[in-house]
């Protein structure tokens, strides 16, 4: 592969070993992880060898291929600005952005540290690697729009910069990550961005326009399903100048489908174009936990972990204030208490943080609740206008930011929750007992936001047998329940895949005319409604 581009030889063993080196390392770490895991959840002791064996098909050849894949784009398509930039510098450059993509971007932080600390023992180039990353993402990002109030973190740079990057090499990409760290938003991002010559920003009017051919997968997906997304895709790329305009195959929540029903054993196949032969079409899936071997094998993998508190912090920070004003000198006045504005974000993430990690009083919090509950959360409290670099939020819009977002579990558990909040934004013990509202009150406050865009759907748990809370809500005039936006499941088994069809018409239907729908015992059908849960919703002219 090295031989084509006409580099002395001495760089292409150079080059060589970079690549060998690292498809090693990656071997090496997956063996030492192996065997720390089989030794922590077996009794009997796991073996090396037998690490080693389970550890072979982490990585593959076809990584060593996607290598040379994007060493040519990056050597022909894509360059970043380094100082004194020469002839063999613009091969390390792209060598060194190749093996970040195929093996840097899968690790988790320490096994990270420990590659770049490998390859540049090798190599030592006159700019680090992980610094190379950075430009190139940061390349892609600047030039990027996007949505105001979304914070720009590292995070977000690096899936961006990898669906991007994978889409138009045509390379599949799997994004893992848990719930609420930008998978699907960046995705969309780049759908929005990526129009081609009709582009807003004039670097992406220099690539080719992505349509996207969007899957929801659920527990029953079937391969049938899977296979007709992507010769929709194929079919539709076989008529457009490629050139100029690319499909794009995303999978979303490709985690769900049942291992046993092997739904998407089909992807085997599909992929498979991008071993010897480049697929006609790119391919993104995004998954919360990682696929098997099989199929995580026939993608570039990128692996997102909970944000740290520093990563954290910029989220509240951009969120709340907004990416224009980080840096500013903005104070916040809650009651009779003034805190800057980012000792404010770092007291309401180290609240945070410290109810995800506690293990004793809290151990249920990391199960029930996760990101996405805490950037509503900051979302509630978010404030459109900042005048004089102040604000003001009082404790009362705090607590109620705490009972929309992190309710649904018992009385005392909420206070014991609600107060380590309180007691982290003030820096001391604050009596918030009488500051409570009744639950009826906060359902009536939770519905008055409905036509709000950063509001929720709600989740009324009732642990009644026939929904007496309805009819309460119902009787005191809180919710109007008709026929026509009740949709309820009897579970008969003699008719329960019409009812199914009937009701998930009726919701569709319901949705798409912005109405008001209560859904009850509705479970069986929850999975056709992924999209709508998450709130995926796209802008369309008119």
């Amino acid at each position: 592969e090295l031989n084509k581009h006409g580099m002395p030889d001495w760089l292409k063993y150079t080059l060589a070993e970079l690549v060998a080196e690292a498809h090693e390392a990656i071997r090496s770490f997956a063996t030492r992880h192996i065997h720390e895991r089989m030794n922590l959840e077996t009794i009997e002791t796991c073996s090396v060898k037998d690490s080693e064996k389970r550890a072979r098909s982490t990585v593959s050849l076809r990584d060593i291929q996607r290598v040379f894949t994007f060493f040519d784009f990056f050597l022909h398509d894509f360059s970043i600005k380094l100082p004194k930039k020469d002839g063999e510098q613009k091969y390390h450059q792209a060598m060194f952005l190749s093996i970040a993509i195929v093996y840097y971007l899968r690790l988790d932080f320490i096994y990270r540290q420990e590659l770049v600390k490998l390859l540049e023992s090798l190599y030592k180039p006159s700019i680090g690697i992980v610094e190379m990353l950075q430009e190139a993402m940061d390349l892609v990002v600047e030039n990027t729009i996007i949505p105001n109030g979304i914070a720009v973190t590292t995070g977000l740079k690096e899936n961006i910069f990898m669906t991007l990057i994978c889409s138009l090499t045509r390379t599949p990409l799997m994004i893992i990550g848990p719930p609420g760290s930008s998978k699907t938003l960046s995705v969309n991002i780049i759908n929005d961005n990526a129009n081609g010559k009709e582009s807003w920003n004039p670097y992406y009017r220099g690539l080719v326009r992505l349509q996207s051919f969007h899957y929801q997968c659920s527990r029953s997906s079937t391969s049938h399903e899977v296979s007709a997304v992507f010769q929709k895709a194929v079919t539709r790329q076989s008529t457009l100048n490629d050139s100029q305009e690319q499909c794009l195959v995303f999978m979303d929540e490709a985690g769900l489908p049942e291992e046993g029903k092997e739904s998407l054993k089909v992807l085997h196949y599909l992929l498979e174009g991008h071993m010897s032969t480049r697929s006609t079409v790119s391919f993104v899936a995004i998954s919360n936990h990682i696929l098997d071997a099989a199929k995580s094998n026939r993608c570039v993998c990128l692996l997102r972990l909970e944000p740290d508190i520093g990563e954290l912090e910029n989220i509240a920070t951009g969120i709340l204030f907004g990416q224009n004003t980080i840096g500013n000198n903005i104070s916040i006045r809650c009651e009779d208490t003034s805190i800057e504005c980012t000792e404010f974000c770092k007291r309401l993430c180290c609240a945070y943080m410290y109810l995800l990690h506690d293990d004793t009083k809290f151990q249920w919090f990391e199960s029930f609740f996760g990101l996405r509950d805490f950037i509503y959360f900051l979302k509630r409290m978010q404030i459109s206008t900042i005048e004089n670099n102040s604000f003001h939020i009082s404790l009362a819009e705090v607590i109620k930011a705490i009972e929309f977002n992190f309710n649904g579990i018992d009385k005392q558990s909420f206070r014991s929750l609600a107060q380590i909040f309180v007691d982290y934004i003030f820096g001391r013990n604050v009596d918030i007992e009488e500051i409570f509202c009744h639950q009826v009150k906060v359902i009536m406050n939770a519905l008055e936001t409905h036509n709000n865009f950063q509001s929720r759907y709600k989740l009324i748990i009732d642990e009644t047998d026939d929904d007496s809370i309805m009819r309460l809500l119902s009787i005191m005039g809180i919710v109007q329940v008709s026929k026509k936006c009740l949709f309820k499941f009897s579970n008969l088994p003699d008719d329960s895949e019409l009812e199914k069809n009937h009701l998930v018409s009726g919701i569709k239907y319901t949705a798409a005319q912005g109405g008001f729908a209560v859904l009850s015992r509705t479970d069986l059908i929850h999975e056709c409604f992924y999209d709508l849960f998450n709130q995926h919703f796209r802008n369309v002219q008119n």
